[in-house]
C-alpha cells in the first residue's frame, strides 16, 4: 500500500557522472534508445502542430512520459550522498544525478525503513520543444510550428509502499470475502433445514401411493 510520496528536481545533471561522462549526453542518449527501439507511440503530447497552434501550446518531446529510477546510497567527495540511476531501454542502469542535499535526511529516512518498498519515477524537462511562434515573410505575419533544445532536467517522484501494510490489506480482503460468501450461504442452508420435513413426507406420501399400486 502506498504510504508517501516526494517529488523533487534531480540535482547535478549539467555536470558528469560516476563514470566521467556528460550527464546531458548521457540522457540524450538513453532517451534516444528507447525511441530507436519504438518505446515511445507519441510524442509532443500526442498533440498535433496544428493543436498545438491553436491551443498555443509549449509542449516537450517526451511529455506525459516516466521512466524507471533507483537510488543508491554512496559518499561523494567524503560526504553522504544518493545517488540517481536512470533505468535504459536494454535494462541498464545509469548514474544521472544526486538526491538534493535538502532533502538527503528525509529520502534516508525513506529508503532505509523496514518493510518498506521504493519506486523511483523519472519525469523528463527540457529537451526539444514545440511552440506556436509568429514570423514575419514578405511583409506579412505567419503562424507556424517553431521548435527549440533546452538542457535537459530529470524530475523523480519516489512512491513508498509499505509490503506488511500490503499483506495485512490482503488477508483482512480475504477474510471480508470469507464472511460474505458465508452470509450468502445461510439463507440457502436455512431453506434447506426447513424442506427437509417436507421432503420426507413427500417421500413417505409416495411411497405409500406406490405400494398401494403394487
Amino acid at each position: 500500500m502506498l504510504v508517501h510520496t516526494i517529488s523533487f528536481k534531480v540535482k547535478g545533471v549539467t555536470f558528469k557522472n560516476e563514470e566521467g561522462k556528460d550527464i546531458q549526453k548521457e540522457i540524450k542518449n538513453i532517451l534516444k534508445e528507447y525511441k530507436d527501439n519504438d518505446y515511445f507511440d507519441k510524442l509532443y503530447g500526442g498533440y498535433t502542430n496544428k493543436e498545438i497552434q491553436e491551443m498555443d501550446l509549449n509542449v516537450s518531446e517526451y511529455e506525459g512520459y516516466y521512466f524507471p529510477a533507483k537510488l543508491v546510497s554512496d559518499e561523494y567527495e567524503g560526504k553522504d550522498c544518493i545517488k540517481i540511476y536512470f533505468k535504459t531501454y536494454n535494462d541498464d542502469y545509469i548514474h544521472i544525478g544526486y538526491v538534493p542535499e535538502n532533502d538527503l535526511e528525509t529520502i534516508s529516512e525513506w529508503i532505509t525503513k523496514e518493510g518498506i518498498k521504493t519506486e523511483g519515477r523519472l519525469e523528463v524537462t527540457g529537451g526539444r520543444y514545440k511552440h506556436s511562434e509568429i514570423i514575419e515573410e514578405d511583409y506579412e505575419e505567419k503562424e507556424r510550428i517553431g521548435t527549440e533544445e533546452l538542457t535537459y532536467g530529470l524530475k523523480i517522484t519516489l512512491n513508498f509502499y509499505d509490503d506488511k501494510i500490503d499483506s495485512d490489506y490482503l488477508k483482512k480482503q480475504e477474510k471480508i470475502k470469507r464472511d460474505i460468501n458465508r452470509e450468502k450461504a445461510i439463507p440457502y442452508i436455512i431453506i434447506g433445514i426447513i424442506c427437509i420435513p417436507f421432503i420426507w413426507l413427500f417421500y413417505k406420501i409416495f411411497s405409500f401411493i406406490f405400494r398401494l399400486f403394487d
